[in-house]
């Protein structure tokens, strides 16, 4: 049945999206584990992804019903990603990483009566989902792009950092470094690609919409703690990902685009700060896993972090800038997926603002670097024309 709906031609394939429809709206769905996964693994060979998403969709409802149904439900959905039968969306992760979340947090109850008698199950079931984000590591199994392999591949797994079993984290750990290292390793063979930029990139954006930094964001004052666990596993694993390069190196390459997410913004979410407060608990993160940082010494790798790319399905250049900021237009590597997005630079320290009525009211890229660099040719946007501390403005 799942084969006919997938392959399923005209009147047969809305056929089938229509009895995934009713599917998902009978009564007393929520109660019965074993329907709901059903449901689900019907709405995916259906393409029906939106019933899974936003408030009262099949995740949230997998996850008031049972942990083994959340858990079994998140296994589906990543195999189902791993197959190409679905689109790989911003929203589809994050319902995945509020799911595991629920399910890590219900793990870590101190004893079994902390626990609600309907989300039943053992810590075992988190390891499901290990299962399964572990066939991801197989690219031979896997029909997803390259973008898409890496950031699920650097994201998902870090919320096993609030795990309270050690088995799970340290296993969150190597699927981490093994993303990692393979980007370091692709990155020397092709020197335009910065995938290790591109990896912290997608972190970072995972990080802001995931649903314990969302809760510690709103509040009045907030030290970020699960976050900055979640951060602590992230950045263990970016430290260690290439042994011939020493750890502050590494943490440099964070840095940088901790740095460079000032002037990009979410794309689904303009005006919103949320990916500059995560950024902010990644940096503190790194800096307190490589102290030297702070020192003169590396002050000057950090200089010029704002020109670089960021992957264009997530960012865009940040539109908030008073009416008489200079502008400039530059576009994405060209591919199937590239973007082109207007660069909008930050206002200019007044030192450095030129005089108007000259050809220099108009900041262009330095002519010594290309307008954008690409993370892969599908995946890459345009980097935002800010000059070069002391550069000439003509």
């Amino acid at each position: 049945a799942s084969e006919g709906a997938v392959v399923g031609a005209g009147g047969a394939a809305e056929r089938w999206r229509s009895i995934a429809r009713e599917a998902a709206m009978m009564p007393g769905l929520a109660g019965d584990a074993d329907m709901l996964c059903a449901t689900v693994d019907l709405c995916l060979a259906s393409g029906e992804v939106e019933l899974l998403l936003g408030g009262g969709g099949l995740l949230e409802r997998a996850g008031g019903c049972s942990r083994d149904a959340e858990v079994q439900a998140v296994a589906l959905v990543l195999r189902s990603l791993r197959r190409g039968l679905v689109p790989f969306t911003t929203e589809l992760l994050s319902g995945l990483g509020a799911r595991l979340c629920a399910a890590a947090a219900l793990a870590g109850a101190a004893n079994e009566e902390e626990r609600a008698p309907a989300r039943g199950g053992g810590i075992a079931d988190l390891e499901v989902a290990m299962d399964a984000l572990q066939r991801w590591q197989k690219p031979t199994a896997t029909q997803a792009r390259l973008f898409d392999r890496l950031r699920l591949g650097v994201t998902l797994p870090t919320v096993f950092a609030l795990s309270p079993m050690k088995r799970h984290r340290e296993a969150a750990q190597r699927m981490l470094l093994a993303s990692l290292a393979k980007a370091a390793r692709q990155q020397q063979h092709h020197q335009q690609e910065p995938l290790l930029d591109v990896a912290t990139a997608c972190f970072v954006h995972f990080l802001s919409r995931l649903e314990p930094f969302a809760r510690e964001a709103e509040a009045t004052a907030s030290a970020y703690p699960r976050s900055s666990q979640v951060c602590e596993l992230f950045c263990e694993a970016l430290l260690r990902c290439e042994p011939n390069r020493k750890p502050t190196e590494l943490g440099i390459v964070a840095l940088r685009v901790c740095d460079r997410v000032r002037y990009f913004e979410d794309v689904d979410r303009p005006g919103d700060s949320s990916v500059h407060k995560a950024a902010g608990v990644l940096r503190h993160v790194i800096e307190k896993h490589c102290p030297d940082l702070g020192k003169k010494a590396h002050s000057s790798a950090m200089q010029g972090a704002q020109f670089g790319s960021m992957p264009a399905a997530l960012f865009a250049i940040r539109q908030d800038r008073p009416a008489s900021a200079p502008i400039a237009d530059t576009a994405a590597a060209p591919g199937e997926d590239a973007v082109a997005v207007a660069a909008t630079p930050l206002p200019l320290p007044a030192s450095q603002v030129p005089a108007a009525g000259g050809p220099a009211d108009v900041a262009s890229p330095s002519p010594a670097r290309p307008a954008a660099s690409a993370a892969s040719p599908a995946h890459a946007a345009a980097s935002p024309a800010v000059p070069r501390p002391g550069a000439s403005q003509s």
